[in-house]
């Protein structure tokens, strides 16, 4: 124990102990007032990488880890100087502070031993590189331990790195029948469902059921496949869409039938929406001997045709789900090739119309 007397003096024996009693009960009284001083310890909890384009959550507690009740805690979080306010949000009344980088949250309620409570802050994963968030806190009430929630412990920062992911959808369109000889067109969209830039696309259509004069609106043809492009890109959000017109082939039954898909160099989570298995990658159009044109629907005709196309839900872009499709039903009467329109409506096709609204057949 060290003295409090000056160096070189010699007091006697009953006056040495004396001061070094007092010092000895000094130094108890101050690590009493320390342990009973609240101890309040922020951390900061989040995701290593995440895709560039995605919503990151990060995740701070506020936790009093000593008896007596912290008073006037807030908590505030770090990011760095000038990241779009556009891109960040925060739980319980928080604010932010794009100038300095500092989302901060209103004062809490008084703090118990081993109570803690939680605040939010999400952003939008930069395209490229890391991103780093620091938690710290304040209270009104002492603190016997200030490193723990003053933002220098390991566990009150987090650091993300940007990685790239691009769920691509591929979908094809065209008419379910067609006469021999005619010329068809089919159309080709490509959707990035996100979350990041898709890069290196390279998206194609087959055809098949032996169709002339194929054009696409950009583009190259080797024999029945068409290829727009290489190493395309497209944004998150954001779609491409190309045309292929074609002559249908001089004979009845065989169909043309179509398949869209694309590679591309992003990681894709769902290779199963571009790789052309989909049903809304596939088209087939039956050469039949003629086709009705200008029809109208005659509710209540029996051999309906109908139409089921599927399209993906967007599972990033800007939100998060799980994949799941949407299905919608035409439904139109049966083509009638003679007959007199009524009054109230007409055939769907009729050779002969005494009605204005009704087209005969092409």
């Amino acid at each position: 124990m060290t003295s409090l007397l000056p160096s070189g003096s010699r007091p006697n024996r009953p006056g040495r102990w004396l001061l070094n009693g007092l010092l000895a009960a000094l130094l108890l009284l101050g690590g009493a007032a320390s342990a009973w001083a609240a101890d309040v310890a922020t951390t900061l909890a989040g995701p290593t990488s995440a895709p560039a384009g995605s919503l990151v959550t990060y995740t701070a507690t506020l936790l009093n880890t000593n008896a007596p009740s912290a008073t006037g805690t807030a908590l505030r979080v770090q990011l760095p100087a000038n990241f779009p306010s556009a891109n960040v949000s925060q739980s319980d009344f928080g604010t932010y502070n794009q100038a300095t980088g500092v989302a901060t949250f209103p004062t809490a309620t008084p703090l118990a031993n081993g109570v803690s409570y939680t605040r939010i802050v999400r952003i939008v994963m930069p395209a490229s590189g890391t991103f780093t968030a620091t938690a710290s806190s304040t209270s009104t009430s002492a603190d016997a331990n200030a490193a723990n929630n003053n933002g220098t412990a390991a566990n009150a920062t987090v650091t993300t790195t940007a990685t790239q992911l691009a769920d691509l959808a591929v979908a094809v369109s065209g008419p379910v029948a067609a006469t021999p000889g005619a010329s068809l067109v089919y159309t080709v969209q490509l959707t990035n469902l996100g979350p990041s830039v898709a890069t290196g696309i390279s998206p194609q259509l087959v055809l098949t059921g032996s169709p002339t004069a194929i054009t696409p609106s950009s583009g190259t043809v080797a024999g029945g496949t068409v290829t727009f492009g290489t190493g395309l890109s497209l944004a998150a959000g954001a779609t491409l869409a190309y045309t292929v017109r074609f002559t249908v082939p001089a004979t009845l039954g065989t169909p043309v039938t179509g398949t869209a898909s694309a590679s591309l160099a992003t990681p894709d989570p769902n290779a199963g929406n571009n790789d052309g298995t989909a049903p809304p990658a596939n088209v087939s159009t039956a050469v039949v001997s003629s086709t009705p044109s200008g029809q109208c629907a005659a509710p209540g005709l029996t051999d309906s045709l109908n139409y089921t196309g599927t399209q993906g839900v967007n599972t990033y872009y800007p939100g998060t789900a799980n994949a799941a499709a949407g299905q919608n039903t035409v439904t139109v009467g049966t083509a009638v090739t003679t007959g007199t329109a009524p009054v109230s409506g007409c055939w769907p096709w009729a050779t002969s119309c005494s009605s204005s609204r009704c087209r005969g057949p092409t």
